[in-house]
């Protein structure tokens, strides 16, 4: 299993491009802003890292060259987290499916991510036609995957 220490030690891989972390249970907040220091990093999968917080998204921000970020079923994420990912002009790809923490406010700020072109909203439970509507914005948006949210009307 990759801990706090592993993913620490990844730090130090300045070309790194691509990090798979997915199903790395022991990830946390800590080592996850300890990735921050990976510049060239386009693309970091943290699908079901469940001690990923709203702390470790937002320290995310500062990697300015992600391209594709996957962060389903990391269930500690909400509004708070979702806003940080704002800052990332060149997201193309992002995947929340099944973060149930975030609502129509969180969805909203995902508006400004004017490269999005696919987005993956799957089993929200919180998110409505007023969130929905809000990502009419994104201009470059192609794929938008809203199955399972009980509460948008289609």
């Amino acid at each position: 299993m990759v801990a706090e220490a592993g993913v620490a030690a990844l730090s130090a891989l300045g070309s790194l491009q691509a990090l798979n972390l997915s199903s790395c249970r022991l990830v946390t907040d800590i080592g996850v802003a300890a990735l921050s220091a990976l510049d060239s990093l386009q693309s970091l999968y943290l699908s079901r890292c469940r001690w990923v917080t709203n702390t470790g998204v937002a320290a995310l921000s500062a990697l300015s060259s992600l391209q594709s970020l996957n962060l389903r079923d990391c269930r500690l994420v909400s509004d708070t987290g979702v806003a940080a990912l704002s800052a990332l002009g060149s997201l193309g790809s992002l995947d929340l499916s099944y973060c149930r923490r975030v609502s129509d406010t969180g969805v909203a700020a995902l508006s400004a991510l004017d490269s999005l072109q696919s987005l993956n909203l799957s089993s929200f439970r919180l998110v409505t036609d007023i969130g929905v509507s809000a990502l009419s914005a994104l201009d470059s948006l192609q794929s938008l995957y809203l199955s399972r949210c009980r509460w948008v009307t289609y």
